[in-house]
């Protein structure tokens, strides 16, 4: 339970999540809320998003030292109850791994003596968000004292509302998250859990979303189909990964099929979602232009001029001239400015 002062400050940091214009001041707000409501002995390894490039988008804090870790936590996140809880789907929010495993038995593992104890960790705490985009959050502790159901409380809070923020962000901008001064694509992420059968038995409304986009709304949402389930059989028996991928419109989704570490007899089915990048052209064709037509039609929409269209496509602004003349009655358009609106909404609701 939050106290009356930190859901305050809480709320504050919540608010400047929702009103960010970039992914930078998303990362910025998420850092100064854990330094502000987390003790200082804690350090922040960071938090990270999938993207499909350059790889995971990641922040760090010190710069570095989460990738650092995860390249000697791999091997042994079978042992990490919240990592494969999160697998698992039996766990949506922040969790310390105490909370699951007594440091007695936690000393005993790979994943301390290989991954933390080298880093000096002794507690940590993780958000581990099957959400659409994927977040991980990090937080690391050197002392003794264990994290408290506040701070669990507050991360958890971060967590979720951070997963929101960045998902009005990348609806604002069309599908990309503004980074750096440019807009990046963001994989979309569900998954679901079957048995070694095939029978689901765990989900998420984002996981049934891509089973039926893929499979069609009449699809089962009581086991998986013969196809998936023999890619799992083949990886218990050391078969490599056999992506299958579903096009749909404007998206792609590849179905990742493979056993959870840890936990015999289940196995993920996992979806990654990535909106396709449309050709302009086929767009401007489909309005009944020719290709060169539609070539020019795409400069004029960035506002080019005949002679600077005439420069990039290597012919004379008369030729560039008589091309818009040629556009302009085919689209029954007025003048060149008309044309332009009218190409952009017809091709808005193809």
């Amino acid at each position: 339970m939050l106290s009356s002062q930190t859901l305050i400050r809480l709320t504050d940091y919540v608010v400047a999540l929702h009103e960010a214009k970039s992914f930078e001041q998303i990362s910025d707000t998420v850092r100064a809320g854990l330094e502000d409501l987390v003790p200082v002995d804690s350090l922040n390894l960071g938090f990270s998003l999938r993207t499909p490039s350059p790889s995971n988008l990641s922040v760090n804090q010190p710069a570095g030292i989460l990738e650092q870790f995860n390249r000697k936590a791999q091997p042994f996140l079978q042992e990490d109850p919240v990592y494969t809880g999160r697998l698992r789907l039996i766990l949506d929010g922040a969790a310390p791994i105490h909370r699951f495993m007594d440091t007695r038995t936690l000393a005993k593992t790979n994943l301390y003596n290989e991954a933390w104890r080298p880093f000096g960790f002794k507690h940590m705490l993780r958000h581990a968000n099957p959400g659409k985009y994927s977040l991980g959050f990090v937080l690391a502790r050197s002392l003794d004292a264990p994290f408290t159901d506040e701070e669990v409380s507050t991360l958890d809070v971060l967590g979720k509302q951070t997963d929101q923020s960045i998902g009005k962000l990348i609806g604002r901008h069309h599908g990309k998250l503004p980074v750096t001064g440019q807009s990046i694509a963001v994989d979309i992420n569900s998954w679901l859990v079957c048995d070694r059968t095939g029978a689901i038995i765990r989900t998420t409304p984002e996981s049934l979303e891509h089973l039926q986009a893929c499979l069609g709304a009449s699809a089962s949402l009581d086991r998986v189909p013969p196809a998936w389930h023999r890619v799992y059989l083949s990886r218990v028996s050391g078969g490599g990964p056999e992506p299958r991928e579903y096009r749909i419109n404007s998206r792609s989704i590849t179905v990742h099929v493979a056993p959870i570490k840890g936990s015999p007899g289940e196995f993920s089915v996992f979806f990654v979602e990535r909106i396709l990048e449309a050709d302009p052209l086929e767009s401007l064709l489909s309005l009944g232009l020719t290709n060169r037509e539609a070539e020019v039609m795409k400069w004029m929409i960035e506002g080019k001029t005949n002679p600077e269209i005439g420069v990039i496509m290597g012919i004379t602004p008369l030729t560039a001239k008589k091309h818009v003349e040629n556009i302009r009655g085919k689209l029954n358009a007025p003048n060149r400015t008309a044309a332009v609106a009218m190409a952009m909404e017809r091709t808005a609701q193809t």
